[in-house]
């Protein structure tokens, strides 16, 4: 009895511990993502100001394409469950990565 008490003891205990670092883990990968988005608003505001369109359509297109590969992830993941709006928003950003995409693709070309 003994060795089955101190048994479900460690599960639980171990069960707690895996549950911590999950979510230490989970609120890193959040609080990363609002940093890379905070630092991306500062790089367009500052591209904005030195007048340099190009280089802030291709820092959009690069955040674009991150945000949007964490949306993928989202919607294929268990514990997220997107709505109309969230899957709109989602096909919006693809349409704008790609126009994005085309524009950086022809401002290379024409250098």
């Amino acid at each position: 009895m003994k060795i089955i008490s101190v048994a479900i003891i460690s599960f639980i205990f171990g069960l707690a511990i895996a549950a911590l670092v999950s979510f230490k883990l989970l609120m890193g990968l959040g609080y990363d993502a609002v940093i890379g988005k905070l630092t991306d608003n500062v790089i367009f505001y500052r591209q904005i100001e030195q007048g340099n369109p190009e280089l802030t359509q291709m820092a959009i297109s690069s955040s674009l394409d991150r945000f949007i590969s964490l949306a993928e992830e989202g919607e294929e993941s268990f514990w997220v469950s997107p709505d109309k709006n969230d899957l709109q928003a989602l096909i919006r950003a693809k349409e704008l990565h790609a126009q994005l995409k085309l524009l950086n693709d022809e401002n290379r070309s024409t250098k």
